[in-house]
Parts: C-alpha cells; structure tokens; sequence
C-alpha cells in the first residue's frame, strides 16, 4: 500500500496524539496534528484558561517514572521517582521535538466538527477559526477523555451566593485563600484538590457519598507500583476476565492490606467505608500521599454528600448537617467521555433502558461503518498506564491503515462491539459504584493491540515456542521483561515486521531495571525457601525424628483398626465410625490438660518423655493415644519469622513416617495374614486364604462362633500382635532422641503479636 498518498489528522497533541504522529509517520502517511492550545502535552500542560483541562502546577503523576515513558524514549534518570507536571510536559514536549513531531502539529487550531464530503470519499475537518475546511482520507482522535465536565443537578444553587465551579476551572489554591470551600467528589481530582486547598483555605469540607481506597505512592519507602510487572498485571487481567469475583476476593484482601500498612486504622468518621468492588474498579481507588493525614489532622473535614443549598451560604448535607458561611463549591465530578466532535458519525446503542448509550466502537477504537478511515484513541480506559496503553493502541492504528494487520470481517466486529456492551451494561448494574465510560476488558483488549501493532511481547513472554526459544536465548533478559520493572519498553524489543523496533530497547530495559533496584534499596540476601539451617537446632532435628517416628508407630496398628473392631468384636460398620470418632474426641481432648501441663510447668522436654513412655505402655495394650505434641518444640526453638517453616517441615515429616509405615503396616497384613489365615481355617477353605484375606464383607459373612468365624478372629488377633511389637520397635529410638532436646523455658521465648504479614 502506498501511504505516501494518504493524508490522516491528528485531533489532540497529548501523549496519545503525539505517538499517533509518529506511528503513522513511520508508516509513510502524510500527517497533521490540530492541537487547540498553545503547546503540546494534554492536560500535563498547565493552562490558566478554565476552559481547558489541565494539571496544577503541584500535581504528580500517580505511577513511577519506570512506568512513564514511551517505548523508544527513555525519562531522564534525573527525574525525581514521581515526576510533577512540568516534568512531564517537558517530557512529551522534547519527544515531539526529538522525532520531528512539532512541525506537523498547528496549535491553537480548535476542530469543532466533522464532515463526509459530498462524494463520499474523504473527511472534511471544520476549525473553529476557518471558514473553508480542511480535507483528509483518515482521521484519528486523541483529544482526552477529561474534555466535557459533568456538573451535577444541585436543588437551590440559583440562590447560592458563593463561586460555584467545576474542577475544570479549578487552578490554584491561592485563589481560595482564608475561604470556606466544599469539595464535591470522591476521586483523584477531588482528593488533590482538597488537600492543595487546605493549605490556604480556612476550611476545607471534603463531601463524598461512597468510600475509596487510598493508596500512598511510596509504601516503607518503596513505590507502590514496583510489585506491578508485566507478567503479574497480564495474569490479573486473566483472571478478571475468566474468574471475576475470585480477582475481586484476592485484590481486595491485597489493597485492604496496603491501605492498612499505609494507614493504619481508618477512622470512620472519614467515610471510606471498605466495599470489594473499589479494588477492582477504577473509580473506587484513590491515589494520594497527604489526604489521609490530612483527615487525620483535621486540615480537611470529610462530610456527606451536598443534599440542596438552603441559601446564599448555606448547605445541607445529606445527614441534615448544616454548613454556614460557604464561600465556594468546588464540583470534582468527572468528565463525559466524549466523542462530541464525531457527532452523526459514530452510532450509539442502548442495551438496557436503565443503562446509558454506548458508542458502536470495535475494540473502544473503531466506529463500526468507518474502521478504515477513524479511530479513537481517547475513548478507552484500563486500569493500566493510559499513555502506554494508547501508545500501543496507536501503533496498531498505523498498521492496520497501513495493510500490515487486518481487522476481522464485519459481522465479526458488530458481534463483538454487542458483547462489549452487554459486559458493560451489566457492569453498570451489578456494581455499586459508578463506571468510566471507555471501560473495557483489558486481557483481550490488550491482546488485540499488541497483535496488531506487531509488538511479539505476549508470544514472547508466553508459554508458545516463541516465548521458550528466548528464554533459553536470553534468560535473564526474558525474566527482567516479564518479572522485572513493566517499563513500556519491552514494546519495542522484538522485530516482527510490524511496528518500528528499537535497538536501545534491550539496553534501556536493563538500565531501567538497575535504577529500579538502586531505588528499593539493596536486595536481601536470597533465603532458601525451606530454611536447612533450622535442622543445625538439634531440638529442631528432634521434634522432626520423632514425629516422624511417632507416625511409623501409629500407623502400624491404626489402618487396620476398624476391620479390627468389626471382626473381633462384631460391631457394625456404623459403631465402630462411632468408637473411632469418640478416639478422635477423646484424644483432641487431651490436648487441654496437657497444655494447661505446659504453662504449669513452663518447659517441654521432660514432660514429652514422660508423654512418649505412657504413649509406649499405651501401645503396648493396645489403647490408643496421641503422640507428644512435637509442635510445641518447634514454635519454641525457632525465630518466629520461621514458625510457619518449620511446622511445615514437621508436617512433612510426619507425613513422610505416616507413609513409612503405612507400607510397613500393608507389607505385613498382605505378606502374613494369607497364611496365618489358611493354618487356621477349615481344611476345606484354606485354599480361598488370599480371597478372603481381601474381602472384608466374606470375613464378616461368616457366622460369629463357627469355625471359619474363630479363624479369622484368631488371624487379626495375631496380626494386631505383630503389629504392635512393629509399633514399640519404632518407639524405641526416640526414647534417646528426646533426651536430646533442649529443655526450653516456653515463657523465655520471643513472641510476636499482630499481623505476620
């Protein structure tokens, strides 16, 4: 296809509409960007006009700097962990300056609307300030999705006195200096904003209906996103999609942990009640390093939700509070995610009548009618990077108009664009909170991006033979990019023929990782996953031999038990559960004086061998008891860091000797019972031993009192014999091993209360 000879605008010059300037330049089209203010950079371009969205001057970005850049252009190492605004519209402005970007852009140039011409064949763009429009074959839109503010319906706010505005006109908080302000919203915008406010306002009213979870950048001195990696993120994306409510239980327990770590007890006076569904939805998490605290010191007042204006400066809230002497109302309510400049262009439906309408949109990109000649890239949201997500976006955009990927027919693309909105249709209803127009599933949706830009990154990072190949290839490198920092990078590694590669991808992805490193502080030296110096505790070593030799013991007689008790003793199958389960009782039961035994006494040793001896007499007769509790002497010789280690080391033991002895225990019934059995049985039988020997239904089938009948009472009789003996033999040693044991002080030890993780 020759490009050359197709003319696409570019509507937006933020990160989304810088990188589709330089994807389809890449690809040959001939390109202009129509940027409405002065500069490049999006809302990270700070603008006194309140007609334009923009950061303020102290906004930081919410995610690290190793998260940030594009994938062929690296963030200067000297940018601080969490670059502000103006290091960020540095940033995209010296892209745009590195790749010859700016002289396709006209500034100041405001699109107000599109057009098909008369013959069908191209676009017309009208500008607010010509008369004549201009005429392209494609067009690509990336003008945000924070452009048309949401103002909400207030009962009473004609005869509010005050400055009422949305954030949108929100610029600085000197504006509202010695003000009493009501922040109105519960997302970013109005955490930001409440806390700037509270250092020059003289109160600050923060009033929200729902909770949220708020999250710190930085976390014990690390950043929040460092356990957020490619491999991880992609793997909660699946699961998401396939095993929805198990990602909302396992993301909830986590981020309720983190704003635990972070927070401590939340007060509930502040309103941010917990609800599952903020972890996994965006609108219902928060991040902010000063709100919190903020609470905390009373520099901002957390309140209901804004009820009505009762007048001038007066405002109810939804619990009949009463806030006098109001001088602003500050609404951080969002935007609509607004395709306002496609307007007759791109079609809508409505699934459900409670639901609102939904943009005909393949893949949040593509109007269905007109996926040859649009895309948006301002229309989709994930709970990812933005800028990487569109970025990669916008490389698929390039190559698909430029022949080297292919949308898939029609029919394919409207069924799918009704799926999408049934997902979200029902999103909308099911979830309690409020959902961002421009939501998608993200596992597919990134899939399909990648696969049209041509990236390789999921066939590579993958379990495919492409994905083997370069870990054998390059170990280290395939486990930075997979496991390491989700630097955007690794977008640009492989050469497929597709998307432009980078040489100082590899290098960079490296270098990434080392700053990373340098920035979490050193690495702690690697700790094995089963701690073998435990073992070098010889009472460690002992509890582990023991259990594992009181299990040998206890199995020898106990498989058997039960065919015991219903042949000797011609119990039902339902009495002898009861004689077993009443053991199982009883024995637990012990558990009580015994520990009651050990604080008594405060020591363990002496009082496991005096247990171990009456376990052996015990045995010896025939009458069943538990084991010394070896557990005890474990919690009591290791750090309690390795508590859990090393009871899990105990368990494996003794599941080990209950093994050991359940083949020593099978080899003597089926090696001497059969004959035990033929010397005893009617000469008749003795044939059919081994049958019966088998079959627990043939043993009890034969009438108590006959001779077959007494045979086989005599046969269990003495294999419970030979059993026992087998029992006390594997007693024996650990008489001396106990000995062995360091004699604790249980009370000495260190104990740790609270939270292990």
């Amino acid at each position: 296809m020759d490009t050359s000879r197709i003319h696409v605008a570019v509507i937006g010059a933020g990160p989304a509409g810088l990188t589709a300037i330089k994807s389809l330049l890449e690809e040959g089209f001939q390109v202009t960007c129509f940027e409405r203010r002065p500069d490049a950079g999006g809302i990270w371009a700070f603008s006194d006009n309140p007609q334009y969205t923009s950061v303020t001057k102290g906004t930081r970005a919410q995610l690290s700097k190793f998260l940030l850049p594009f994938s062929d252009y690296p963030v200067p190492d000297v940018f601080p962990i969490h670059p502000n605004a103006e290091h960020l519209v540095k940033y995209y402005q010296s892209y745009a300056t590195h790749f010859g970007l700016v002289e396709r852009i006209v500034f100041n140039a405001s699109v107000s609307s599109i057009t098909r011409t008369k013959d069908d064949t191209q676009w017309a763009l009208h500008l607010a300030d010509e008369e004549s429009p201009r005429l392209f074959d494609k067009i690509v839109v990336a003008s945000g999705s924070e452009v048309t503010p949401i103002l909400p319906v207030i009962e009473g706010l004609d005869v509010f006195e005050g400055q009422f505005i949305h954030s949108q006109s929100y610029k600085r908080a000197e504006d509202f200096a010695g003000k009493n302000v009501v922040v109105i919203g519960q997302g970013n915008t109005a955490g930001d904003c409440a806390v700037e406010l509270s250092s020059q306002a003289s109160k600050v009213y923060w009033s929200h209906r729902r909770g949220a979870m708020v999250f710190p950048r930085m976390l014990n001195g690390q950043r929040f996103d460092a356990f957020a990696s490619w491999k991880k993120t992609r793997t909660g994306f699946w699961v998401a999609k396939h095993l929805p409510s198990v990602h909302r239980w396992i993301f909830d327990g986590f981020f309720s942990w983190i704003v635990w770590k972070a927070w401590g007890k939340l007060d509930p006076q502040w309103r941010l009640d917990r609800n599952a569904y903020y972890a996994t939805t965006i609108s219902g998490m928060v991040v902010n390093d000063h709100l919190v605290p903020a609470l905390r010191a009373g520099d901002v007042t957390s309140t209901a939700g804004v009820k009505r204006i009762l007048g001038p400066r007066s405002v109810e809230l939804d619990d009949g509070i009463i806030l006098d002497n109001v001088d602003a109302i500050i609404a951080c309510t969002g935007y609509n995610n607004s395709l306002r400049v496609l307007d007759g262009i791109v079609n809508y439906s409505r699934p459900h009548a409670d639901a609102r309408p939904i943009p005909d949109l393949y893949q949040g990109i593509f109007p269905l009618g007109h996926t040859d000649s649009i895309a948006c890239l301002n229309y989709v949201i994930v709970m990812d990077s933005a800028a990487t997500a569109r970025e990669v976006a916008a490389m698929a955009v390039a190559e698909i108009w430029a022949g080297k990927s292919a949308l898939p027919p029609t029919s394919a693309m409207e069924t799918w664009v009704r799926k999408h909105q049934a997902w979200f249709t029902k999103l909308c209803l099911s979830n309690p909170l409020p959902q961002y127009d421009g939501q998608i599933e993200a596992h597919g949706w990134f899939k399909f991006v990648n696969e049209m830009a041509g990236t390789g990154v999921y066939e590579h990072l993958g379990w495919t033979v492409k994905g083997i190949r370069f870990w054998l290839r390059e170990p280290k490198l395939c486990s930075m990019m997979a496991w390491g920092v989700n630097t955007p990078h690794i977008y640009r590694v492989f050469e497929t023929g597709k998307r432009k590669a980078w040489d100082g991808a590899r290098d960079e992805i490296r270098h990434v990782n080392e700053l990373s490193d340098i920035d979490l502080g050193p690495t702690p030296p690697p700790k094995s996953f089963i701690p073998f110096e435990l073992f070098n505790n010889r009472t460690v070593l002992v509890a582990c031999l023991l259990g594992g030799n009181m299990w040998i013991s206890f199995y020898c007689y106990e498989l058997q038990f039960s065919s015991y008790l219903q042949v000797l003793y011609n119990l039902s199958v339902s009495k002898t559960g009861y004689i077993t389960n009443i053991y199982n009782i009883v024995s637990c039961g012990w558990a009580i004086p015994v520990g009651l035994l050990l604080r008594l006494t405060d020591r363990c040793k002496w009082q496991g061998l005096a247990m171990l001896l009456i376990h052996i007499l015990a045995t010896g007769l025939m009458i069943k008891f538990r084991m010394p509790d070896t557990s005890i002497a474990i919690m009591a010789s290791v750090p309690h860091r390795d508590v859990a280690v090393g009871l899990a080391i105990l368990n494996l033991v003794t599941s080990v000797g209950g093994a050991i002895d359940q083949s020593i225990s099978g080899a003597i019934w089926t090696n001497l019972m059969p004959s035990k059995l033929a010397e005893y049985l009617p000469e008749e039988l003795q044939a059919d031993a081994l049958l019966i020997c088998g079959d627990l239904t043939q043993q009890l089938a034969f009438p108590w009192g006959s001779p077959e009948g007494e045979a086989i009472v005599r046969t269990y009789g003495e294999m419970q014999k030979v059993m026992t003996i087998t029992s006390l033999a594997a007693l024996a040693k650990p008489i001396a091993w106990i000995l062995l044991m360091k004699n604790h002080r249980l009370s000495e030890r260190e104990q740790t209360m609270g939270l292990l993780f």
